[in-house]
């Protein structure tokens, strides 16, 4: 799904959750002794998509291991982005050389709670005014997401955590969204980005990404 929403200079794989850990490097399983097993199987699945892309992008997979803020810490010359939900699991990686940043987020629409509607500013809710309630919350899972991945994407870059009260996100036509009004722009960031999603089955895509330069 994910290549449908990325150029062709970010390579990514997705697929289910794994359930063994044969992929793994030493310094990796080193990571994993605390986790529920079900946290154990999403970053043994992140980590093993992630080898795979890195070797297709033509260069020597190594440990991704946790910074301590649990983002991961990316091999020098490589950025990318991890992404899960209960099922499904994606990796987009990129030369640095090429993208400056990459941010992409999957959701479960099913396993999203009530909750995702104090994440809406006012302008987002009221965009959402009139619609029936299954498009509504279809909707909401969307901005939610579309946050989600700016979120990633900028991170590495600033260093800031965000709240989801920061920026605003509205959906577009052809699939695409724009996240605006955050407090992070700079030379690499503008203030508006715009990003893509699909919206399949019980699921919602979202992707954002840099080009350098």
């Amino acid at each position: 799904m994910f290549t449908k929403l990325l150029p062709n200079t970010v390579v990514c794989e997705e697929g289910g959750i794994l359930c063994d850990e044969c992929g793994l490097f030493p310094e990796e399983k080193a990571s994993v002794g605390t986790m529920t097993v079900q946290r154990r199987r999403e970053f043994m699945t992140g980590r093993t998509y992630a080898h795979a892309v890195i070797r297709r992008l033509g260069m020597q997979a190594g440990p991704i291991l946790v910074n301590e803020d649990r983002s991961p810490r990316w091999q020098q010359g490589i950025v990318g982005s991890i992404t899960h939900s209960a099922d499904r699991c994606a990796v987009a990686v990129a030369l640095s050389e090429h993208v400056a940043g990459i941010g992409i987020d999957i959701e479960r629409i099913s396993d999203t709670g009530d909750d995702i509607k104090s994440m809406l500013g006012p302008e987002e809710s009221r965009a959402l005014e009139g619609m029936a309630h299954e498009e509504r919350y279809r909707m909401m899972c969307l901005l939610f997401s579309a946050k989600e991945s700016f979120f990633k994407m900028q991170y590495p870059l600033t260093g800031r955590w965000l709240e989801f009260d920061d920026v605003t996100a509205r959906i577009l036509d052809g699939e695409r969204f724009e996240i605006r009004d955050h407090p992070v722009v700079d030379k690499t960031i503008p203030n508006t980005v715009c990003g893509h999603y699909r919206m399949q089955g019980d699921h919602v895509y979202t992707a954002v990404y840099l080009a350098r330069g």
